[in-house]
């Protein structure tokens, strides 16, 4: 029987010496079977070297990493600084923006058409704006980029939704970012006037915003071929924007805060937020975008058995529930301004008297809650900025 000695295979074999002192005595002889033993030292070898390999691929995917993000860094800093260009240089023709909108009137010659090409000229050319639609856009590609590293295509699909997730933050201010130009719809009120500039805000930003989320899902589903994504991603996808639109001109209006003129802006950022208006309509939206979501869930993880009508469902309760958000807030941000236009003007041009004039007139409503919050902030932020810089200046002409 063959025995095992640590971990190589011995067979013992006796064999007669011959020799003059003893040629009888049998000599037992452990031979070792070379074709049997285990190779222990090219497998330790082996080992180490599939380490060594393993080790060397993963810093090579650091590296790789490191100096993508470094690219991604460098192309956001290129591509998000706007170009504001010569200010005295005289233009050679007129922006695009202005082209696209006047010629061959696509705009209707109404007030609620003035809103939208002025809001649409504004996106594309106001520095800050354009940051907004920049950011957005970036936000998108960076979860479609984070899908497929991940090795998870389905991800790339929601590039859209990201960039319409931006619907309710970036236009969480839309009067601020316009410095103090709410004046010229004060001395022009109207129940008219006001309802085509909260209506045509409205256009303004699912055109401004929608059509990029729109283009980017459907390239990225293009390339990582997850069609049958397609249904709930745009589900999703038309109902944030709706309910954004609706959740930005209500805390446009509640959550107003005063910004800079763009005549006299020194950079893009040099715009007004409001960090509680922004976390309010943050976590408005999920909430009101609940039925599309409860729809778009079980049609994307378990397809298989649904009935056939089920995803057509899904894209009419989509379009409902953005139609019918954006249309209360709309409602809801028209009836506030028509009844507070002063006081929101009050709060751009002279900041801190609009909470005491709705606290002298008793109001305790969600809205002006939300308003006398929004306002808090804005003033704590800007006396926090106002002694910082105090604080630069005491340093600079400090011996």
């Amino acid at each position: 029987m063959p025995t095992a000695i640590g971990t190589a295979h011995v067979q013992p074999r006796c064999r007669a010496t011959e020799n003059s002192s003893n040629a009888t005595a049998p000599v037992a002889v452990l031979d070792i079977d070379a074709a049997t033993a285990p190779p222990i030292a090219s497998a330790t070898g082996n080992r180490r070297r599939h380490q060594s390999a393993t080790h060397a691929a993963a810093l090579g995917l650091i590296g790789a990493l490191a100096l993508v993000t470094a690219l991604v860094v460098l192309a956001a800093m290129v591509l998000l600084t706007p170009y504001v260009g010569n200010r005295i240089a005289r233009r050679l023709g007129r922006p695009l923006g202005s082209q696209v909108l006047t010629h061959g009137r696509i705009l209707p010659a109404t007030p609620l058409g003035a809103v939208v090409g002025k809001e649409l000229r504004t996106w594309w050319r106001d520095p800050w704006r354009n940051l907004e639609v920049q950011s957005s856009i970036w936000f998108g590609l960076f979860i479609a980029a984070y899908g497929m590293i991940a090795g998870l295509p389905q991800i790339a699909g929601l590039a859209g939704i990201a960039v319409a997730l931006m619907v309710a933050l970036s236009g969480a201010n839309l009067f601020g970012q316009d410095g103090t130009a709410l004046w010229q719809l004060v001395v022009g009120q109207s129940p008219q006037a006001v309802r085509a500039d909260i209506r045509g805000r409205q256009i303004a930003l699912i055109v401004a915003l929608g059509l990029p989320g729109f283009a980017l899902s459907a390239l990225m589903m293009a390339l990582t071929r997850v069609y049958e994504f397609a249904v709930p991603i745009f589900a999703v996808l038309v109902a944030t924007l709706g309910a954004g639109t609706g959740i930005a001109v209500v805390m446009s209006v509640v959550g107003v805060t005063p910004g800079v003129d763009p005549h006299r802006r020194v950079n893009a950022t040099d715009a007004g937020e409001n960090g509680f208006a922004i976390t309010v309509a943050l976590h408005l939206l999920p909430l009101f975008i609940a039925p599309t979501a409860a729809m778009a869930a079980p049609l994307a993880f378990d397809q298989g058995r649904l009935p056939p009508w089920f995803a057509a469902a899904t894209l009419a309760v989509a379009l409902g529930n953005a139609v019918v958000v954006a249309w209360a807030g709309g409602t809801v941000a028209v009836r506030r301004l028509d009844s507070h236009l002063p006081e929101t003007f009050a709060r751009l041009r002279y900041p801190g008297t609009a909470t005491a004039t709705t606290k002298a007139r008793g109001g305790g409503g969600l809205l002006d809650y939300l308003s006398g919050q929004a306002e808090n902030a804005a003033l704590t932020t800007a006396a926090a900025a106002k002694g910082s810089r105090t604080a630069e200046r005491t340093k600079e002409t400090a011996p």
